[in-house]
Order: structure tokens, then C-alpha cells, then sequence
């Protein structure tokens, strides 16, 4: 696994709430939410830009949002997200840099662009504003794995991932 996807994993990975106060619900549609500060890391003619992104592009494949914060990459079981790629199906992680310790915001930056260019086919979202976790009613500093199947929740999962949640989670994608 590319080493700076684990730093930024690590960065990205939060302490687990004791409730979901999440707005999002199985079965039904994926909130509409555009990030239009930072937004999706893209490559144009070897340097990284950042575009507006917007969950209406995404249909199927597993989202990971996560406040941009240092600790532990045990959040997410090892190898979930090569599990996620190697399905071929989209994957996509939001960092709510919003969230970050102050003064992050440059680390952050460097990381999620030395990745798109070791990884072009990465797709990492920066949502500068924190839009994305204001909208869904995350818990300031949590992470969330959502799983999607034909624009709707297929699986979510707010907190700490297990390897039983973590393959719940990749049997929608697969």
C-alpha cells in the first residue's frame, strides 16, 4: 500500500462517537452535497487542482468521510481500501479539513497531492468548509463508510470500522 495513503489514512482517521447523529438512512437516497472549497484533488498536465465535487456523481462504490485530524489509522481495518479499489468500483474519501488542528491545512494539502500524483486514479476529496459533515449531521471528529448501490445507502457505518462491518460493507460493491 502506497505510504502516503497511509498517512493520510492515519491523519483522516477519528476517535469513535458513542451515537450516530448522522442524518443519512439505509435504503434510501444519498443527501445531495457539493464542495466547492478545495473539492476533488484532479490531475491536469502533472499538477494537482482541485474542482467542485459533488455526491450527485456518485452512484455506486463507498464513500469514507472523515475530519482531517492525526490519529491512529485503525479506524479502518487493513487493506479495506485496496479492497475498495481492487472491487473496481468508485471509491472515495472526503477529508473535512475544517476539522483539522490548526495549522494542518498545508500538511493536508501536500499529502492528498503527492498521493493524487503517485495515484492518479485516486479520488480524494478536501472540503475546506466541512459542508459535507454539516449537511449529513456528522459528529465533529468522526469518520463514516458508506456503502452505495444505485444512489442509495446501501450500508453505513459511523466510528470505528470492524472486519465484520468493513465486509458487509464491500459485499454491496462487489
Amino acid at each position: 500500500m502506497n505510504k502516503k495513503f497511509l498517512v493520510i489514512a492515519a491523519m483522516a482517521a477519528m476517535t469513535s462517537g458513542l451515537s450516530n447523529a448522522h442524518i443519512l438512512e439505509e435504503g434510501q437516497a444519498l443527501p445531495s452535497v457539493t464542495v466547492d472549497s478545495s473539492g476533488i484533488a484532479t490531475l491536469m498536465n502533472g499538477a494537482v487542482e482541485y474542482k467542485e465535487w459533488s455526491t450527485d456523481e456518485f452512484k455506486n462504490g463507498v464513500i469514507i468521510a472523515q475530519a482531517a485530524r492525526p490519529v491512529a489509522a485503525e479506524m479502518l481495518p487493513e487493506g479495506f481500501a485496496d479492497k475498495v479499489k481492487a472491487s473496481g468500483e468508485q471509491g472515495v474519501v472526503i477529508l473535512n479539513s475544517d476539522d483539522a488542528p490548526f495549522g494542518a491545512g498545508m500538511f493536508i494539502s501536500n499529502v492528498v497531492e503527492e498521493g493524487k500524483i503517485a495515484a492518479p486514479k485516486s479520488q480524494t476529496v478536501v472540503d475546506e468548509d466541512g459542508v459535507v459533515a454539516e449537511e449529513w449531521e456528522l459528529e465533529e471528529a468522526s469518520s463514516i463508510v458508506i456503502a452505495i448501490q444505485d444512489g442509495k445507502v446501501a450500508f453505513i457505518n459511523e466510528g470505528e470500522l470492524s472486519p465484520e462491518q468493513a465486509s458487509k460493507a464491500l459485499s454491496f460493491i462487489k
